[in-house]
């Protein structure tokens, strides 16, 4: 589990990097496969590592900064496929106004040569207490 937990880490470590402005290590986190998802804050479902990775940029070109982390992870791990879900919390800035996070996620991986790697992430922006 260690693994995996880490690979869940790995992904608010990128997150937070493109916080400040670099969004490089999320290519890193996700899977290479095409066949990756994400449904974001922002709404909508994206598919394909094009659009999931596009999210990102965007985000770093709107100039978002902030600070997102995971608590009250439970992770599951299979052979080769696994989940993380848990409380993301954090707060973000968008164009000086400061927003706290606080909301539900669903983050699934893949083992790809050896590594556990993004396939979907799921925020829920519902708040709840």
């Amino acid at each position: 589990m260690d693994d995996l937990r880490s690979a869940n880490d790995g992904f608010y470590a990128a997150l937070n990097a493109a916080f400040a402005g670099d969004d490089g290590p999320m290519a890193d986190v996700w899977s290479v496969g095409d066949d990756i998802t994400l449904m974001g804050p922002f709404g909508g479902c994206l598919e394909g590592r094009e659009a999931v990775l596009g999210q990102f940029r965007e985000l770093v070109a709107m100039g978002m900064t902030g600070q997102v982390g995971a608590v009250d992870v439970r992770l599951v791990q299979g052979t080769d496929v696994g989940y993380a879900l848990g409380v993301e919390e954090g707060h973000n800035v968008v164009a000086g106004e400061r927003t706290d996070v606080r909301h539900r996620f669903t983050s699934t991986f893949r083992l790809e040569d050896g590594r556990w790697r993004m396939t979907h992430h799921h925020t829920d922006i519902t708040a709840f207490g």
